[in-house]
């Protein structure tokens, strides 16, 4: 990998139902039918260069929903195109500089898919690791919550 640790990275996850280019308020419930889509704000500090997020979103049985990998340089605000060592041709996505550290987005569309499909209400989990490590290095939880 080209990346390098300024220090010993840590990371943040916040979740809400909303964009915002400021630091977004996190919320623990959002209502299921009410919401189109959760936003996950990954904040990164201690880091320098690329790297690739990996992020896993568990549902309410333990069960995998999501994974993705997220290419990012915390040196550009700019979408690429770069070849990543060990995962490929990737899109560097671009970080935005926070009080918390680099910034990325993953966007979770609830509205129309399996969730709302299948009611799929209670605690979900999202599990973060950073390039190739599998210990997540940051975690958060989160409830959708239905009519009752």
């Amino acid at each position: 990998m080209r990346y390098s640790l300024v220090t010993t990275p840590s990371a943040v996850v916040t979740v809400a139902d909303y964009y915002t280019d400021d630091l977004p308020e996190q919320k623990d419930a959002f209502a299921l039918w009410e919401t189109e889509d959760l936003v996950l704000y990954l904040f990164f500090d201690g880091l320098l260069g690329m790297h690739v997020a990996h992020i896993d979103v568990l549902n309410p049985d333990g069960g995998l929903y999501a994974a993705s990998d997220l290419a990012f340089d915390t040196r550009t605000s700019e979408e690429t195109e770069a070849d990543v060592p060990g995962f490929g041709t990737m899109t560097i996505v671009p970080t935005r500089d926070t009080p918390l550290g680099a910034r990325i987005e993953y966007f979770l569309p609830v509205a129309g898919t399996p969730i709302t499909a299948y009611g799929l209400t209670g605690r979900w989990s999202v599990l973060l690791s950073l390039d190739e490590t599998t210990a997540p290095l940051a975690a958060t939880t989160f409830t959708l919550v239905g009519d009752d």
